[in-house]
């Protein structure tokens, strides 16, 4: 949804029609594939995530693109933290609840994702992991389920956006008890980090950023930079960003190139700890 609203800026900024296309498939990889094989003469762009550009070079044995050396990276363009969530009927309030729970030798939880392989999946084995404790993570076809599931108290735990339980919090069926992000969150000011609680997790946010194919005119990267930049300064997406709990970063075509470099390594580093082998 934001992406959208980026090429919608971007269009009012280049004078020109962005048409966006979905073309989903392999955790994204078949776009980003695609996106590889494009001709690099600026007229087709990619939106770029966690997962095509770092995670799904160890989920799979073959995502048919490399994403350090077959890309002109662009831009990481915002980032979007989870929440820890328990239903009501768990009877978790806080996190100190979930850690007394958990530490107490009784019934195994449980935790529901959005799917396997997934940002928010592998947010949920990291934090399990950095806390030692024994969880059974639940992966649903998407978001809207998992949460669904904790809502009707099928699961006592989940993991999701801010964007997917925002309207239920205030009703009590569920309870935010931290959140990954490195900083709390300005809709949610009384909810602990897990940075704050003594968890440093290798990945804290899901990110989406922008790329082309690789061999760029460099006059053409620096039109785009330009473009995309006033995009995401714009009051439109600044708004949308943060109705969904993120938060825009706005970062330039060196900038992004090095942050793609220094991310594989930490996604890589949530699934070997999960033991997640590739398919």
């Amino acid at each position: 949804m934001v992406s959208r609203i980026v090429a919608q800026e971007m269009s009012n900024d280049l004078g020109q029609t962005i048409i966006v296309e979905n073309k989903p498939g392999v955790g994204g990889s078949l776009g980003a594939k695609f996106l590889s094989q494009a001709a690099p003469d600026g007229y087709t762009l990619g939106v770029t995530t966690n997962g095509t550009m770092a995670a799904n070079k160890f989920l799979y044995k073959d995502i048919g693109y490399d994403p350090e050396s077959d890309f002109d990276q662009l831009a990481v363009m915002f980032a979007v933290p989870y929440m820890i969530i328990a239903s009501e009927s768990s009877g978790l309030k806080s996190f100190e609840d979930l850690m007394k729970r958990a530490e107490g030798g009784g019934e195994k939880l449980s935790m529901a994702n959005g799917g396997y392989g997934t940002a928010v999946h592998l947010m949920a084995e990291s934090f399990t992991n950095a806390a030692q404790i024994e969880v059974s993570h639940i992966p649903y076809k998407g978001e809207a389920p998992a949460v669904t599931d904790v809502l009707g108290g099928h699961a006592p735990l989940g993991i999701s956006s801010y964007s997917s339980i925002a309207q239920h919090i205030p009703t009590g069926k569920v309870t935010v008890l931290a959140v990954t992000s490195k900083d709390r969150l300005t809709m949610l000011p009384d909810v602990p980090t897990l940075s704050e609680l003594g968890y440093d997790l290798p990945v804290k946010e899901a990110w989406f950023g922008l790329a082309a194919p690789k061999g760029l005119d460099p006059k053409v990267t620096e039109r785009i930079e330009k473009s995309i930049s006033t995009s995401l300064n714009s009051a439109a997406v600044n708004e949308k960003v943060s109705t969904i709990g993120g938060r825009v970063i706005n970062s330039n075509a060196a900038e992004s190139k090095a942050f793609v470099k220094s991310e594989i390594p930490r996604w890589g580093q949530v699934i070997q700890q999960a033991n997640i082998k590739p398919n």
